[in-house]
């Protein structure tokens, strides 16, 4: 599903919905989305402390640049210039990798339900979008925005265990360029 085909099949997070409509009001430089500058010289107070900007040099190859203070008291972590795949289970670092690649080169968004290990060790339920921002040609960059995670009622994990331990495909956004047909899977 893409961005205006049918949003009402799938209920986003209002925090989503706001973080996308501050998006949409920076510069979009011609479907590229906004400049990092641009990004980082307006970001909304009460959404930046769930934000998160990684470099993108391959789909096995992150870096996060950015970590959240709202996402460092969830998850007792500040992951800043660490791989962003060291904190996915090993079960979806490659289909996380896949996202994030197909989004930075296109560019195009996504927005995606995950499920969270808090740093108490209980599992959250969590949206996240994520979207391009533009390094001016000198890499690739994504914004990601994690709404208010949900307790979901599982058993607690290891305090050493991955961050991120499931994706779920809710929709790309597309900004222009298009998007992908179909979601990444772990077959292609």
């Amino acid at each position: 599903m893409r961005w205006g085909e049918g949003p009402e099949q799938v209920r986003l997070s209002p925090e989503i919905l706001d973080f996308w409509s501050h998006y949409r009001t920076l510069p979009q430089n011609g479907g590229r989305g906004p400049h990092l500058t641009d990004y980082l010289d307006s970001p909304p107070y009460h959404l930046q402390p769930r934000v998160a900007i990684a470099d993108v040099t391959s789909p096995t190859e992150m870096r996060v640049r950015l970590y959240g203070s709202g996402l460092v008291e969830l998850t007792g972590r500040d992951v800043v210039g660490n791989s962003n795949f060291e904190h996915h289970s090993p079960a979806i670092r490659a289909l996380s990798g896949r996202y994030a690649w197909d989004a930075a080169c296109r560019p195009c968004g996504y927005v995606t339900a995950r499920a969270v290990t808090s740093k108490g060790g209980g599992i959250y339920q969590t949206q996240i979008i994520t979207l391009p921002l533009n390094l001016k040609g000198e890499g690739r960059c994504l914004v990601n925005f994690m709404a208010s995670p949900m307790l979901d009622m599982t058993t607690p994990q290891a305090a050493n265990s991955a961050l991120f331990h499931s994706i779920a495909h809710l929709m790309w956004i597309d900004l222009g360029a298009g998007t992908p047909d179909a979601p990444p899977s772990l077959a292609n």
